[in-house]
């Protein structure tokens, strides 16, 4: 098999979540497929942020004026220079996935699939397969948002939906393509032992993000973080509980039978914990404190907390087979490039 560049889209915003998202992709891929090089947007960090995974970048820098000159320049520099910096061009590309995680839906607006489209069928792209990994999808109720995300879909060669309600809208919104349903695919990730943190016998952990703190009050609590995404998921591994509201955090957590809360607002959340078989720990409220207490009283119960534990490790290596056979069949699309 010839040299495979595939294109990890969708984890632009350099974030844990979108960092752990690459490392997934990176870690499956590297195991199954020799000679492959890895690109990831730009703006998905520093060129050390980049290294550190081995990744790569292309030349599209967005703007116009300078940044156009030097996308320019550097597409058509000599390759030991684009090697030196870390750079692709874009036509080199073979395969794209998509995970976005939770973009295409009446929740956002018709922009993220109009953008994706727009790449994949630029002169650059046109020839590359386009696979969109396990995510929440939909209501495509809104007409743009619907003709935008079923242009999209109808391009790509394969379509995962993350979760049954995914799976539904995306039925409705009727397209050739072919899809499947499979679980997250970051929970394959190895967490990593920190031994510069020092952590309680025990504790419980709070996994916010900006709609729960905005909620929520101040509170003298220790911070505990971590650059790296796998780190973060072994101090999940180490709480007693997790109550939270990051996707991620919340999969780290149940993948690794450590009994969680959740506050969500999509249907990603109830989802989720349907298919680790607990959808009673997803609070569709956060203020309502009396059932949180109610919630928190029953896992301090050892026997009851046991009974949770030994669900989700069920559910886990269940979840853990049906994701990977999921890569299977990205990889075999992947050797066929």
């Amino acid at each position: 098999m010839t040299q495979l560049t595939v294109e990890i889209h969708g984890t632009g915003t350099h974030n844990r979540g979108a960092e752990m998202m690459a490392i997934a992709v990176a870690d499956r891929l590297r195991r199954s497929l020799d000679d492959l090089r890895l690109v990831v947007p730009h703006w998905f960090g520093s060129l050390e942020d980049r290294a550190k995974h081995g990744f790569l970048t292309t030349p599209e820098f967005i703007g116009g004026g300078r940044s156009r000159i030097a996308s320019l320049a550097l597409r058509y520099a000599d390759p030991r220079v684009r090697e030196k910096l870390g750079l692709v061009n874009p036509d080199e590309i073979d395969v794209v996935l998509d995970a976005s995680g939770f973009i295409y839906s009446d929740q956002w607006n018709a922009k993220p699939a109009r953008n994706l489209y727009r790449k994949i069928q630029g002169r650059a792209r046109r020839r590359a397969r386009l696979i969109l990994l396990p995510q929440a999808m939909g209501p495509f109720e809104v007409p743009e948002v619907a003709e935008a995300s079923r242009r999209l879909f109808e391009r790509a060669d394969l379509v995962f939906a993350r979760d049954r309600e995914s799976m539904q809208h995306l039925e409705k919104l009727g397209v050739d393509t072919p899809t499947a349903l499979s679980p997250d695919f970051t929970m394959e990730v190895a967490p990593r032992a920190s031994p510069d943190i020092e952590l309680p016998e025990r504790f419980s952990a709070i996994v916010p993000n900006f709609r729960m703190v905005d909620k929520g009050v101040e509170e003298p609590l220790r911070v505990v973080t971590h650059e790296d995404p796998r780190v973060l998921k072994w101090i999940l591994s180490r709480a007693w509980i997790v109550v939270g509201s990051r996707f991620h955090g919340l999969v780290g957590a149940l993948s690794q039978g450590v009994p969680t809360i959740a506050a969500g607002w999509s249907h990603k959340y109830p989802e989720l914990f349907a298919d680790f078989g607990v959808p009673e720990y997803v609070l569709d409220d956060i203020e309502a404190t009396d059932r949180l207490d109610r919630l928190l009283d029953g896992l301090g119960e050892p026997s009851h907390r046991d009974a949770v534990v030994r669900t989700l490790e069920g559910h886990a290596e269940r979840l853990k087979q049906e994701s990977s056979r999921m890569w299977d069949r990205v990889v075999a699309l992947c050797r066929e490039t």
